[in-house]
């Protein structure tokens, strides 16, 4: 009897269906990133104003991410000092809203309490449009004409985009 036993070749493994799975996965996420990064580059991102109603709707983000990084800070610390005004205004016109459903409900019913509350939320240099025209306004005097034409720019840009979005 001689010894010539030959060691056990290792059988050709299949590999786990899981990797598949795996491997399938990550292809998709992957794709899915890419769509994603050409779709923003196309058409661009959607942070065309800052947010908040009444609140510099008129000054484009993009127009911030222009400028260079401590004249940003500068501008953008005058726009910070104004929202504790802004969130006071804010909760006047809830109040004022409440005060326009109770016209609403009361009878006889009386028009001129809803003209008067609308008025109260919509016009004068303290409502939230008229301080966030002010916050504007203020904002745009600080500029120089070279970041005039940049906000103006900006501005364009952000129109342009959304009629091609529209």
């Amino acid at each position: 009897m001689s010894n010539d036993v030959k060691p056990a070749t290792p059988a050709l493994v299949q590999p786990s269906r899981w990797w598949k799975v795996l491997l399938f996965v990550s292809l998709v996420a992957n794709l899915l990133m890419v769509g994603a990064a050409i779709g923003h580059r196309m058409w661009g991102d959607d942070r065309g104003r800052m947010a908040g109603q009444g609140y510099v709707q008129l000054v484009p983000r993009a127009f911030f991410a222009d400028l260079p990084a401590a004249r940003r800070r500068e501008l953008l610390d005058g726009l910070r000092q104004d929202m504790d005004s802004l969130r006071d205004l804010r909760s006047q016109s809830d109040a004022t809203s409440l005060r326009m459903a109770d016209a609403l409900e009361k009878q006889p019913f009386d028009i001129a309490a809803v003209q008067q509350a609308v008025a109260d939320f919509a016009t004068g240099s303290q409502s939230l449009a008229g301080k966030g025209a002010t916050i504007v306004t203020n904002l745009v005097e600080k500029l120089t004409p070279e970041e005039r034409a940049k906000l103006a720019a900006a501005i364009r840009d952000r129109d342009k985009r959304r009629r091609i979005r529209n």
